[in-house]
């Protein structure tokens, strides 16, 4: 298991994502109404499917689901009240995730949904107060301190990857809606510039390109001693990668994809570092 380096000093996590907060919003919506409705669809016995997550059955998966909605709720409505939670300090990749989760054990699928559709609604109840400066205003995520807005965006590609490693094994085909995709892919991109394991040393400066094929969007990803930084790039600027947004995730991730990515050996480590370390 690895601890991963956190940030909660006065400046934050040192990241910057391109979305705008009610983009971020927005695509929180889209993407939890979607999943909602896949789960409410499912048989008794799709419940106990496996998932990608190989430790974690369907239900598994959900609870987890349920209970990072509750904690963005939470440190949401804190965060509207000046009050950033510290909650998350001591973070580790598997095991706190799995902690949180059996808050939920012994719950059936419907008591399981009814749950992930009230912890949503707080969500979406604390998204309509993120106007101004209160969605710049410090909350929590795993990497430590964030804007409340970025807060959102973690929550959201953590549960956008979850929902392909439900679907997938299910021999279903996830929607790649192309706002929630350029949000996810853009965070993942920033995170995997500052994440290291405790003690280890920090990133080397890097420059990149990622063009994302599938929904016609690049990025570009830079990294210097002060933190990473993401952009939304020009299609026409030369890319270091060229891949479908959720081959990107995936690798980034340490999941499996089809073939390789297509890009320099640069950006493949880059990538690869991500995975090691969330691993």
């Amino acid at each position: 298991m690895t601890k991963v380096q956190q940030f909660y000093g006065a400046s934050g996590t040192p990241f910057a994502v391109p979305g705008r907060p009610d983009e971020i919003a927005a695509a929180w919506i889209s993407h939890r109404q979607r999943l909602r409705s896949w789960f409410a669809a499912l048989t008794q016995d799709g419940w106990s499917g496996a998932t990608r997550c190989t430790e974690w059955r369907v239900s598994d998966l959900a609870q987890h689901l349920v209970s990072g909605a509750q904690f963005l709720g939470y440190t949401l409505h804190q965060s509207g009240k000046g009050e950033a939670t510290r909650l998350l300090e001591g973070f580790d990749s598997q095991k706190t995730a799995v902690e949180a989760a059996a808050d939920f054990d012994g719950q059936t699928p419907q008591e399981l949904l009814e749950h992930m559709t009230a912890m949503d609604a707080r969500v979406q109840h604390q998204l309509g107060l993120l106007v101004g400066d209160a969605a710049a205003a410090p909350a929590e995520a795993p990497p430590g301190r964030v804007p409340a807005y970025v807060a959102v965006n973690h929550f959201l590609f953590d549960s956008w990857v979850h929902e392909r490693d439900l679907l997938l094994p299910a021999n279903e085909l996830p929607v790649t809606e192309p706002s929630e995709a350029a949000m996810v892919a853009s965070y993942v991109l920033a995170l995997a510039g500052i994440a290291r394991a405790v003690g280890d040393a920090p990133p080397p400066p890097v420059v990149l390109r990622i063009h994302l094929t599938d929904i016609g969007r690049s990025l570009r990803i830079e990294v210097d001693d002060r933190g990473s930084t993401v952009t939304f790039a020009e299609a026409e600027e030369p890319a270091n990668v060229h891949a479908k947004v959720g081959d990107v995730v995936d690798f980034a991730t340490g999941r499996r994809i089809d073939g390789e990515l297509d890009g320099d050996p640069a950006a493949i480590a880059f990538l690869s570092r991500f995975a090691t370390v969330m691993g």
